[in-house]
């Protein structure tokens, strides 16, 4: 196993920042939840991926197809969003407790972290053969999946304690897949989170994922970050960035 951690010198001083909460008040002006902080937080790709296999490319670029798609408050008791009689979704803000009627482009849907990773490699031509929906939706299953399937994907373990020195962590490509397991004692967080390497440092560090986060659904984030606010609804600490600090780490290689 590798320890890892990371210094907070190694975030710029521009990412020290402290998101102003005034991004819920801006909702005022007509536009849902995920969108507003989509705007605060987002980050433009970098679509410069030529120089990586095609398997590769056709991850990132299906990945990315998915952008701007909301998260997935799953009301329903299929653990989906419900859809009204016009066909659109009633989506509920799970930072503030509001419901929003979302029109989505057909054949489009709010997604989950894991939704945006399954679509994505299902999109690439990978079969994911796994039993119902919600099955993709389980951590542990698609984590066997990768395990079994040893010829498309090598799995690594890793702790990660912190932002300390991050030469140590392994070099990984864009079109790489991470899963997190966040650390309460360490974050106050608790709960997993996955997405897709976007772009890396020349070190091989991820510096940027596509990922479909809670509160700004399919965007593209910075790995690290310091950029944080509190959510109206729970209280909680909400971050533009991917990792936490103290979260243990799946790298998830995509064999070529």
């Amino acid at each position: 196993m590798i320890i890892i951690s990371l210094l907070t010198d190694k975030i710029s001083a521009k990412e020290k920042k402290v998101l102003n909460n005034d991004i819920w008040e801006k909702e005022k002006r007509g536009e849902p939840f995920y969108l507003v902080v989509q705007k605060e937080i987002g980050i433009k790709p970098q679509n410069n991926y030529k120089k990586y296999s095609q398997k590769r490319q056709d991850i990132i670029k299906n990945a990315l197809n998915y952008l701007g798609l909301p998260y997935d408050s799953g009301e329903s008791q299929q653990n989906l969003s419900i859809k009204d009689e016009d066909g659109d979704y009633l989506l509920k803000d799970n930072n503030t407790g509001k419901v929003y009627k979302i029109k989505l482009p057909d054949g489009k849907r709010p997604l989950v972290c894991t939704d945006l990773v399954v679509q994505a490699l299902e999109d690439a031509g990978y079969k994911i053969f796994l039993e119902g929906f919600d099955k993709r939706r389980i951590k542990t299953v698609l984590k066997e999946y990768f395990r079994k399937n040893k010829n498309d994907f090598y799995i690594i373990k890793l702790e990660f304690f912190g932002y300390n020195d991050i030469d140590f962590f392994p070099k990984v490509l864009p079109g790489d897949i991470i899963v997190t397991m966040h650390n309460k004692e360490k974050s106050g967080w608790t709960g997993w989170h996955t997405g897709i390497v976007e772009s890396v440092n020349k070190n091989g560090f991820p510096e940027t994922v596509i990922n479909s986060k809670g509160h700004a659904g399919v965007i593209v984030t910075r790995a690290l970050s310091a950029g944080s606010y509190t959510d109206h609804n729970y209280g909680k600490i909400r971050y533009d960035g991917f990792f936490l600090e103290g979260d243990m780490v799946w790298i998830v290689r995509i064999r070529e």
